[in-house]
């Protein structure tokens, strides 16, 4: 974080640099874990509570991360910058690996993942388990809005520019023209590098309730309830939550563009008073699965009894939820120009973004597996189909 404050004049440029890059693995696991709320293997459960809620079994794995600001905070001051030939280069464009910019206030970031570079995120074997090893008599199981999660991540980041003052000042101003301020986000994930998550349960069961008899025996009434609870993975190439130019004043009336331009055919090229640029490309195998590594299980949340659900007992398995999420690449890019309180805007706001995915990766999301192939209808002998 870069922060800027001066008298009554900020005559100071300001700039903020981030650069990170993955060559080999990073791995998060979580495995063979077991949360469980337990009677013995023969024992009921009577006018009693047995609940196994709110728990969490998790597993991230991210290979850069960055959160970059470069802020002006007095807000009642003025900002003097001269004139320049402003641009942002992102990608093939720029000269070198990080973002080409010129500006008077600048921000890049660059990320990258080689070939060799791998994240990989597993939740495996585990569960979350209420058992009862034999009647539930009006007594309460819940095995309620617990999760399991595997998330990994190659590259994420978050850029801010946010410049508060009074007026702009200098040759910028009026006529002038240049770039006031940009930020230039790259994140690139290299051919034949990969993101992994995989999140498989117990047995193809994460989150499991299970009543070794009868639900209300001897004593009617019983509330077996698995409900409310979440598995899910996800696994994200690039991601860039927020790549932003925030300018809060009184009056923005310079160094606006004549002629605002973006190039994007792969090269981003970017001009305006205040640019917000960002290129992500994909070479990666990215794979998000529910399904167990030989693809024979895929989770399931269960509620199992041995026996009979007696009258006067409820038995709900409600707003569960088993998700796979699997994306290459993700932005949010924004130019925001004064508030409420801004008087005057005369000046540019350009948005750029550029992404790609390259025929060397590839994206998937598993959950389920294959069912039985169907037997074609044929025609016997004696008429029968």
């Amino acid at each position: 974080t870069l922060s800027l404050t001066s008298g009554a004049t900020m005559s100071a440029t300001g700039a903020v640099a981030s650069a990170q890059e993955v060559d080999g693995s990073v791995t998060a696991s979580a495995t063979n874990n077991t949360i469980s709320n337990s009677t013995g293997f023969a024992n009921d459960l009577e006018s009693s509570t047995l609940t196994t809620t709110a728990n969490l079994v998790s597993s991230t794995a991210t290979g850069t991360s960055a959160s970059n600001t470069l802020q002006t905070t007095s807000g009642t001051n003025n900002l003097s910058l001269v004139l320049n030939v402003g641009s942002v280069q992102n990608g093939a464009a720029a000269t070198d690996d990080q973002p080409a910019v010129i500006a008077g206030q600048a921000l890049t970031n660059d990320q990258a993942m080689s070939s060799t570079g791998s994240v990989t995120a597993s939740v495996l074997d585990n569960q979350i388990l209420s058992f009862v090893g034999d009647d539930v008599g009006a007594a309460v199981v819940d095995t309620d809005d617990n999760e399991m999660s595997a998330s990994a991540t190659g590259n994420e980041a978050d850029n801010t520019i946010a410049l508060a003052f009074n007026a702009l000042e200098g040759t910028i101003s009026g006529a002038g023209t240049g770039v006031v301020a940009a930020t230039a986000n790259e994140q690139t994930l290299g051919n034949n590098s990969s993101i992994t998550a995989r999140n498989a349960g117990l047995n193809g069961v994460p989150i499991f309730t299970q009543v070794g008899s009868d639900a209300g025996s001897a004593l009617p009434g019983a509330s077996v309830s698995t409900s409310g609870n979440t598995v899910s993975v996800s696994a994200n190439g690039n991601v860039t939550t927020g790549n932003d130019v925030i300018v809060d004043a009184t009056n923005i009336t310079s160094g606006s563009e004549a002629d605002p331009s973006i190039t994007t055919a792969g090269l981003l090229t970017a001009t305006g008073s205040f640019v917000s640029a960002s290129t992500q490309t994909s070479g990666a195998d990215i794979l998000a699965s529910q399904n167990n590594t030989g693809g024979t299980l895929s989770n399931r949340i269960v509620t199992a009894f041995g026996d009979d659900i007696q009258d006067q007992s409820t038995v709900v398995s409600d707003d569960n939820v088993l998700s796979a999420v699997a994306t290459a690449n993700s932005a949010s890019n924004s130019v925001q120009l004064g508030d409420a309180e801004t008087a005057t805007v005369a000046a540019s706001g350009v948005t750029a973004n550029y992404q790609s995915t390259s025929a060397a990766g590839s994206v998937s999301a598993l959950i389920g597996i294959a069912g039985t192939e169907a037997i074609a209808g044929f025609t016997s002998l004696n008429g029968a189909t």
